[in-house]
């Protein structure tokens, strides 16, 4: 197979096409994932239109789950077969940002098959900008989560594991077990709130 399909974004387009393309081949550090389940943002046109996704045409999707197909030369840890999920924050893992877990801040931050919003040069997003919503998805290798059998390729697809809590979100954590949710966590500049009565955090 040398082909698939993939839901692609162009300049100036009122509508997304599924198009032909090449199947991607893995670079020595890449790994890749045979799609089972992905996700489109809510507002993507809008971002298209904002002029937010700065590499054109390319392939939506940040949100990806599957069965890895093809591994790098240099990649160890994941082999063909193992179920995944794709993590969509780009990040260069060299800066202080990156080394201290707030890539979020990170100067290369971008979003693999969505957006990037900073004005610096960003050279992983220009390799990795391709999304999920197709066949076949190339990713970093260390961008690549492990999925327990225990979680199903929907959940994996549509949980999102960031590198630093969120304020007034909950955060799926994979586990050895089945899927676990935390609870929100305040803002460390907010106050704390003393309460007599319980909450319980349910996934949105």
């Amino acid at each position: 197979m040398t082909t698939m399909l993939a839901l692609r974004a162009h300049q100036g387009a009122e509508a997304l096409v599924l198009e032909e393309v090449p199947v991607p081949e893995p670079g020595p550090l890449d790994v890749v994932v045979k799609v089972v389940s992905a996700g489109l943002a809510p507002g993507i046109m809008r971002l298209l239109r904002m002029g937010a996704l700065k590499h054109l045409p390319t392939t939506l999707g940040h949100e990806a789950a599957g069965v890895v197909s093809a591994v790098g030369r240099d990649v160890t840890g994941h082999a063909v077969g193992d179920r995944v999920r794709v993590h969509p924050l780009l990040n260069c893992r060299e800066c202080d940002y990156c080394r201290t877990d707030r890539d979020m801040m990170c100067a290369q931050q971008a979003m693999l098959g969505h957006a990037a919003f900073g004005d610096a040069p960003m050279p992983l997003y220009e390799q990795y900008h391709d999304g999920g919503l197709a066949e076949y998805v190339r990713v970093p290798h260390w961008l690549i989560d492990s999925l327990p059998d225990s979680v199903g390729f929907d959940v994996a697809a549509r949980s999102r594991i960031w590198p630093t809590p969120c304020a007034h979100s909950s955060v799926p954590t994979f586990r050895s077990g089945p899927l676990s949710w935390s609870p929100p966590r305040p803002a460390p500049w907010e106050p704390r709130r003393s309460s007599s009565r319980s909450t319980s955090a349910s996934p949105v």
